[in-house]
């Protein structure tokens, strides 16, 4: 039994003592339970996220509670297939160090199986059910409420509808690769990026076309900022000449960088312009900042040495490196139209998937024979 599978049993173990511990304290007032579908999507709403791992018991007992509306759930998959004693870069930059674990979106954790109706609580999910008052006994209030009913903190079905429909909440996946397959002799190197996130959108515009209101969301562009991952690797070539020779030295870099990014998602309804038949949901990604800068160039010494190439190469990669977005952007637009226009978009407010393996397209259209991608990127409604 590896350490990992010990954490998730002794913290549910200690969950469910916690939990029985408090079962037989008694309260004024029975809540009205909320469902399952109403509550996995109102933590989605709300930020909440749960890391787990395919091989562990209780994550599939907190699946098993909410049955099928589990699809609702911002459910985050920490082992890694190849070798489940190792974890992945997101749960390990969350610190997750028990199965399964809520995060909250107000910083609350939760280690362990949770219930219903702690979920409930931590989250402030109330009932979308409309429940009548429920009357209290002489014996459980103060002499001074004796007679009286407390009744129960509800919201109406149609008010958890439009606040819904008013705030899609999305989750954001972006892994992708952007290759330079240099030829013989000269530099190449490959570009790693990663992005995990969640961005709720908000009812900004409307108008009125032919009787109909139709709504735009957006989320904050200025705002916001997203945790995003990129690596580069690769090699290059450092030449020179003097009266003793010809040099040509290769010198390899590798190195991680976390910065942010800003996201901009828009949702329009059909029929927004009046040229628009069908729903849009277009995602781009702003510049990636707070990468490192370099804060000299290397200079080469004749002959020059392979760190010094290798640091020369690393110091020219930083410069460029800001821009690895952009050329996500730009093949996401071109591959996501079929008039290749300017925009990368979805025709449904539930998203979807760009894959954007293959050559780089230029902006003129041609492919590009040395630089490719692979992966996707995927926009997915939770809430």
């Amino acid at each position: 039994m590896g350490p990992k599978y010990i954490i998730c049993w002794v913290m549910a173990v200690i969950g469910l003592l916690f939990i029985t511990g408090c079962a037989g304290q008694g309260t004024q007032v029975q809540n009205t339970p909320i469902s399952a579908s109403d509550l996995a999507k109102c933590l989605a709403a709300n930020g909440a996220k749960v890391y787990g791992a395919s091989s562990c018991s209780h994550c599939q007992d907190q699946k098993a509670l909410f049955d099928e509306d589990w699809k609702f759930i911002n459910y985050i998959e920490c082992e890694v297939s190849e070798d489940p004693n190792a974890q992945k870069d997101e749960c390990m930059r969350a610190g997750i160090t028990a199965y399964p674990t809520w995060v909250f979106k107000d910083g609350q954790v939760k280690q362990g199986f949770a219930s219903m109706d702690e979920l409930a609580q931590m989250s402030e999910c109330k009932s979308p059910i409309a429940a009548p008052s429920v009357p209290i006994t002489d014996e459980e209030v103060p002499e001074d409420q004796i007679g009286t009913e407390l009744a129960i903190e509800q919201t109406p079905v149609e008010d958890a509808a439009k606040s819904e429909e008013e705030s899609p909440t999305y989750q954001i996946d972006m892994d992708i690769t952007f290759e330079y397959l240099a030829p013989s002799g000269l530099s190449g190197y490959s570009e790693h990026t990663v992005l995990h996130t969640t961005k709720t959108l908000k009812d900004i515009d409307a108008r009125t076309i032919d009787g109909v209101v139709l709504k735009k969301f957006s989320g904050d562009l200025y705002d916001e900022r997203h945790p995003i991952q990129v690596s580069t690797d690769g090699f290059s070539t450092g030449q020179c000449f003097n009266d003793y020779g010809d040099y040509s030295i290769r010198g390899d870099f590798s190195e991680s960088y976390d910065g942010n990014v800003r996201i901009d998602l828009v949702y329009r309804e059909a029929g927004f312009y009046s040229d628009q038949p069908s729903p849009e949901l277009i995602i781009s990604f702003s510049q990636i900042e707070d990468l490192p800068r370099p804060e000299f160039e290397t200079k080469l010494s004749c002959p020059p040495t392979a760190q010094e190439v290798s640091a020369s190469a690393l110091d020219n990669e930083l410069n460029t490196l800001l821009d690895a977005t952009t050329r996500i952007d730009s093949q996401m637009e071109y591959l996501s139209e079929a008039d290749h226009g300017t925009e990368a978009q979805f025709s449904s407010i539930d998203g979807g998937t760009i894959d954007l393996s293959g050559p780089m397209y230029w902006s003129v259209g041609e492919p590009s024979q040395d630089h490719t991608f692979s992966g996707k990127v995927t926009v997915r409604r939770i809430g």
